[in-house]
């Protein structure tokens, strides 16, 4: 009987363990090279197949400017990239068409949403820097503090990572109450950022 108890114990202590960790995003290996925009989010009652992932397959960047060679850092560096809203893409195209909708981003009528970065200053740690992030989305514009990572120098750029926490509620996005998705959502982002060559002399 105890050794009975003891396996009941052990099962419970694995399926609780696995249950935990089914929240977590997979890493993105460092061997990635590609430009990404992935949203992380769960549902409102958590399944195991949460966080769902959706990523957006095109983005654009339509400025660079650094402020000295990237070699000596990027304060002061600027940059503005867009995203393709309808270019979204999970696991499920039932999912994906909701999320395209008016009950989420009403990709029919908000095409894009665009990010202008400034005030890039350096942080604590190797290539970390901190930055102001304007958010242009669905007709509206919100302000973020942001923290980003240099993990590539390029001859002509960088290729930076961020991280960032949000909830559905700060972008007006879905309902408040009563929705199958839940509030938190988490961003991660990659993107190659080269200066603009310099125009030929005449």
């Amino acid at each position: 009987m105890r050794a009975l108890t003891n396996t009941m114990v052990l099962a419970g202590a694995l399926l609780w363990s696995s249950t935990a960790s089914a929240g977590e995003p997979t890493a993105i290996p460092d061997t990635d090279k590609t430009d990404y925009f992935i949203v992380y989010a769960s549902h409102a009652e958590a399944k195991p197949t949460d966080p769902v992932t959706v990523r957006f397959e095109k983005i654009k960047v339509n400025k660079v400017a650094f402020k000295q060679p990237v070699a000596k850092g990027l304060k002061g560096a600027t940059a503005q990239f867009e995203i393709d809203l309808a270019s979204l893409k999970s696991d499920a195209e039932k999912r994906d068409a909701h999320l395209k909708s008016p009950d989420y981003l009403d990709t029919a009528k908000f095409a894009t949403a665009k990010v202008d970065v400034s005030g890039v200053k350096a942080a604590e740690g190797a290539d970390s820097y901190t930055a102001k992030a304007k958010l242009s989305f669905r007709g509206k514009t919100y302000d973020w503090k942001v923290n980003f990572k240099v993990v590539e120098k390029l001859a002509d750029g960088v290729r930076i990572r961020a991280e960032h926490k949000l909830t559905r509620k700060e972008i007006g996005v879905g309902k408040e109450a009563g929705d199958g998705t839940g509030q938190d959502l988490m961003v991660r982002l990659q993107l190659t950022l080269k200066s603009a060559p310099k125009a030929a002399s005449k």
